[in-house]
C-alpha cells in the first residue's frame, strides 16, 4: 500500500484531464482510503488471493491482536499465532477462494497474550493493479457472545429454579384445595384461607421475576389463540373472589359488546388484569372494585379493547404516578411502608399492553379511588370460534355426568403431585390412574388406548416430549388427548410441548376449575370428532 504523504498540489494553470490531475486525484484518493483504513474501528486484513500472504492490517487489529505489524506482515495467513488451528484455517482460505464472499458470525481468535476472542469474519474478493485480493473484516463480538451466555446461564437458572418451586407449589396449593373440600372447622378453613393466599403470593413472586428476565432478553413472546372476555374476567373473579370477601369489598364485572372472533394471548391478558384486581383489593379498605372491559377501536380486521379497574381504595398521589410503571418502583419504597410487593406488576403489565399493540397507565387522587387501564389490539379472525366458557365447577359436574367412563393416565415422577392430580379428578375420574415415569406411560398406552392423558415434562429415562411422541405413534394414539401438566414455565416450553405433538399446555400449580375446564374441552372435542 501507498505511504500516508500529502500529495502534491497541482500548478494552478493544469488542465483537469491532463495526466498530472489524473495522479493528483489518485493520489488523493489512496490517501482518503489509507485513513479510513488506519481509523476503522473494525479489524481489516488484506490477503493476496492467491498464496494467502498478508498484505496490511490495520492499527485496530494490532491492537486487537496484540501482535506487530512486523509479525504479520509478508507471513501466510495460517502461519499468523491468532489462527491457532493450522489445518482449519487453511480450510477457510481454500473456502474463500472458492467462495470470494465469506461470512462466519462466531470464529475464535488466539490473541498475543494467549487469551481467545469471538470475532465476526467477512472476507470481500477484488481486483487491485491487476492482482487479485481479499479484504477480510474482524469485528470483536467476544462481549456480545459473553452476554449472551450469561442471559443463557441466567435463563436457564430462572428456569429451574421455577420448576423447582412450583413442583412442591403445586402440592401446597392442591392439598389445601383437597382438605378443604373435606369437613373442616371454620377455623381450620381460615388457616386455609390464609396457606392459600400466601401461596398465591409466593407464585405471583415467581411469575413476575420470570416475566422480568424475558422482558430484559427480548423473550416476551405472545401466544395467539382464540380470546374470550368474559372468561377471562370470570377466572380473574373466581381467583380474588374470596380475597375481596374478606376484605369486605364488593368485586363487579362490567362488560360492553364485543367483537366475535377474536385472537391474542388470553393468558396474557389474565395475568394483566389480574395483577390489576389484586391491587385494588389490596389497597381499597372500603367500598368496592369494578372491573370494565370494552371495544374502543373496530376494524375489520383488529379491535382495540380497553381493561379498566377502578376501586374506592386509597389513592396515589399525583407526583408518585408517573414512576409507578418503572421496574421495581412502588408508591412508597421506604423501609415503614404498610403494603408489600416486588413493584414488578405494573411494568410488566405496561410491556404485555405494549406488545399487543396498546398501552397502560392509571388516573386517582388521593382519598377518592383509582383507575388503572390498559389497551390491547387483537386480531379478528371470524374462523376461529370463542373459547368455551363454562361457569363455576360446572365442568366438573358435566365431567361426572357425561364422562365417568372416560379412561384417564396422569404422568409424573413427583409422588405427592401424582397424588394431588388423581385426588382432584377422582371424583369424575375413579378409574383414573397414575405412572411416574415416561416409558411405564407408553407401555400402558400399549395395552388400551386413554382418552386423555396428563403429561409432565421433566420425567426419568425418557422426559415427557418423547413420552408423547412414541405415544402419538401407537394405534390410536393419534386420537388421545395429550395436555401437558408441568412446572416447565416458560413460553419455549410450551412451544417444544406443542411441537411434540402435545394438544395442551397446564402450569403447575394449576387452579382445579381450569384443569377441570381443560380436560372437559378435549373430551368434548374428542366426542364430536367421533361423531
Amino acid at each position: 500500500m501507498t505511504s500516508t504523504s500529502t500529495p502534491a498540489p497541482l500548478p494552478s494553470d493544469a488542465p483537469a484531464d491532463t495526466p498530472e490531475a489524473a495522479a493528483s486525484a489518485l493520489r488523493t484518493s489512496e490517501t482518503r482510503y489509507r485513513r479510513l483504513f488506519e481509523a476503522a474501528q473494525d479489524g481489516i486484513l488484506i490477503l493476496n488471493a492467491s498464496t494467502g500472504q498478508i498484505d496490511d492490517v490495520n492499527p485496530y487489529l494490532v491492537q486487537l491482536l496484540g501482535y506487530t505489524h512486523g509479525e504479520m506482515l509478508g507471513k501466510k495467513l495460517w502461519e499468523v499465532g491468532a489462527f491457532a488451528d493450522v489445518q482449519r484455517c487453511k480450510d477457510m482460505f481454500a473456502e474463500l477462494q472458492a467462495q470470494g464472499n465469506v461470512r462466519y458470525d462466531d470464529m475464535p481468535l488466539k490473541t498475543c497474550g494467549g487469551s481467545f476472542i469471538s470475532v465476526e469474519f467477512v472476507s470481500t474478493s477484488y481486483d487491485c493493479d491487476g492482482v487479485q485480493v481479499m479484504q477480510c473484516n474482524i469485528r470483536d463480538i467476544t462481549g456480545q457472545r459473553r452476554a449472551e451466555t450469561a442471559n443463557a446461564a441466567k435463563s436457564a437458572f430462572l428456569a429451574n429454579m421455577s420448576h423447582e418451586i412450583r413442583t412442591p407449589l403445586g402440592a401446597i396449593t392442591g392439598m389445601a384445595y383437597l382438605i378443604r373440600r373435606s369437613q373442616v372447622t371454620p377455623q381450620q378453613a381460615d388457616w386455609l384461607t390464609k396457606l392459600e393466599l400466601a401461596a398465591q403470593h409466593l407464585l405471583e413472586l415467581i411469575n413476575a421475576v420470570l416475566d422480568l428476565s424475558k422482558i430484559e432478553s427480548g423473550r416476551l413472546a405472545l401466544d395467539e389463540v382464540p380470546v374470550s372476555v368474559p372468561r377471562i374476567t370470570a377466572n380473574v373473579v373466581s381467583m380474588l373472589v374470596q380475597a375481596a370477601s374478606a376484605a369486605k369489598l364488593t368485586l363487579n364485572v362490567e362488560t360492553a359488546p364485543l367483537p366475535q372472533g377474536l385472537v391474542g394471548d388470553a393468558s396474557r391478558l389474565q395475568q394483566a388484569l389480574l395483577n390489576y384486581v389484586a391491587n385494588a383489593i389490596k389497597f381499597t379498605p372500603s367500598g368496592g372494585v369494578t372491573v370494565r372491559a370494552a371495544c374502543v377501536e373496530d376494524t375489520a380486521g383488529s379491535a382495540l379493547l380497553r381493561f379498566e379497574v377502578q376501586d374506592t381504595g386509597i389513592g396515589i398521589a399525583e407526583e408518585v404516578l408517573p414512576r409507578l410503571f418503572t421496574p421495581f418502583e412502588q408508591a412508597d419504597n421506604s423501609n415503614t411502608r404498610k403494603y408489600g410487593g416486588t413493584g414488578l406488576g405494573l411494568v410488566i403489565v405496561r410491556q404485555i399492553a405494549r406488545l399487543m399493540g396498546g398501552d397502560a397507565g392509571a388516573s386517582s387522587r388521593p382519598g377518592q379511588g383509582s383507575t388503572f387501564w390498559f389497551t390491547a389490539r387483537l386480531r379478528k379472525d371470524n374462523r376461529v370460534a370463542a373459547p368455551l366458557h363454562f361457569a363455576a365447577n360446572s365442568a366438573q359436574a358435566r365431567l361426572a355426568e357425561e364422562f365417568a367412563g372416560a379412561r384417564l393416565l396422569v404422568v409424573d415422577d413427583d409422588p405427592v403431585n401424582c397424588e394431588v392430580t388423581l385426588a382432584l379428578i377422582s371424583s369424575a375420574f375413579p378409574q383414573a390412574e397414575a405412572v411416574g415415569n415416561g416409558l411405564e406411560a407408553v407401555r400402558r398406552a400399549e395395552l388400551q388406548p386413554y382418552d386423555l392423558i396428563l403429561m409432565d415434562v421433566q420425567l426419568p429415562g425418557i422426559d415427557g416430549l418423547e413420552t408423547c411422541r412414541r405415544i402419538r405413534g401407537l394405534p390410536g394414539g393419534a386420537a388421545t388427548a395429550i395436555v401437558a401438566l408441568t412446572a416447565n414455565a416458560f413460553t419455549d416450553d410450551r412451544r417444544r410441548c406443542l411441537e411434540a405433538g402435545m394438544d395442551d399446555f397446564l402450569t403447575k400449580p394449576v387452579l382445579p376449575d381450569l384443569l377441570f375446564e381443560t380436560v372437559l374441552r378435549w373430551l368434548l372435542r374428542a366426542r364430536a370428532a367421533a361423531s
